[in-house]
């Protein structure tokens, strides 16, 4: 699975997706029902947006992931990245072991909760030509924020060995 098809959370990189995943919007409505008239429907504005999955941590790292994952759930916002869907804003509500634990499976249970009051992070710009990629960022991202491409980006930045996840810091020369 390339780095652009994976599930991050803030500074945690899911090393494979869930196993389920489900993702809800919605709008709320409120019925007004005035003396001797029909009711009138009220549209109160856009639900907030939860993601829930279940998935199992495989491996050597099985613990250190859930570990890093769990450090996660202090209820800090960060951005959350899934593929096929805009990042958003979001706060790692709750996160619970599941099924049979051993050293090399620890299976798990996530609810997110967009945060409608978060801001978005901001790309960090230092000399010009170059910009510090921000946590599991990816080139093709920065490419894109900057107008060009990450093939570009590529030839002039040969330090960068996986551009779908950049480590917080990395410097990407721009063209």
């Amino acid at each position: 699975m390339t780095g652009k098809n994976k599930m991050r959370f803030g500074s945690f990189c899911w090393p494979q997706m869930p196993e389920t995943l489900q993702i809800t919007h919605g709008r709320r409505f409120a019925e007004q029902k005035p003396a001797y008239h029909t009711g009138i429907l009220q549209d109160l504005g856009e639900e907030t947006v939860t993601v829930s999955g279940e998935g199992v941590f495989r491996g050597g790292g099985a613990e250190a992931n859930f570990s890093a994952l769990k450090a996660l759930c202090s209820g800090e916002a960060g951005l959350l990245k899934m593929p096929g869907l805009p990042p958003f804003m979001a706060r790692l509500v709750k996160l619970e072991r599941i099924g049979q634990i051993t050293p090399q499976k620890v299976g798990y249970r996530f609810l997110f909760l967009e945060d409608h009051e978060a801001s978005m992070p901001e790309k960090t710009e230092t000399a010009a030509g170059v910009c510090l990629a921000l946590a599991n960022d990816t080139l093709w991202r920065i490419a894109n924020q900057h107008h060009t491409t990450a093939d570009v980006l590529l030839e002039k930045n040969p330090h960068i060995q996986w551009p779908g996840c950049l480590p917080e810091g990395t410097q990407v020369m721009l063209p």
